[in-house]
């Protein structure tokens, strides 16, 4: 959160685990625009797979401080949960980061349940 919520532009984070849950890699994906960035899949997949990555989190921040998840949101982190099924990769949550909150797409039951 220190490090999105002030950001002018949506960012796009992903933060890579192991086997255990324990963190990989913190890494920048992509920069957007003031209400838009670009995420792809395939390309959360391949770095999945470069790195061994067993677990993902992804984290966007919505400079507009709008909390809740965008339908759009919604349908990119659907097809990325089912592309990293694909290759056995688990997406443990997703996070929009504001100024002043959060909020997690499992607590809001957008996710599958294991």
């Amino acid at each position: 959160m220190v490090q999105m919520a002030r950001e002018k532009v949506e960012q796009f984070r992903l933060l890579f685990l192991d086997e255990k849950k324990h963190l990989i890699l913190d890494e920048v994906q992509s920069h957007g625009t003031t209400n838009h960035v670009s995420v792809y899949p395939r390309e959360i997949a391949k770095r999945c797979l470069e790195i061994k990555a067993k677990g993902i989190i992804m984290v966007h921040n919505h400079p507009s401080g709008q909390i809740n998840p965008s339908r759009s949101d919604i349908i990119m982190t659907q097809n990325i949960e089912r592309a990293l099924t694909v290759i056995d990769v688990k997406l443990i949550d997703h996070f929009i980061i504001t100024r002043k909150a959060q909020t997690s797409f499992r607590q809001l039951g957008l996710l599958d349940t294991d």
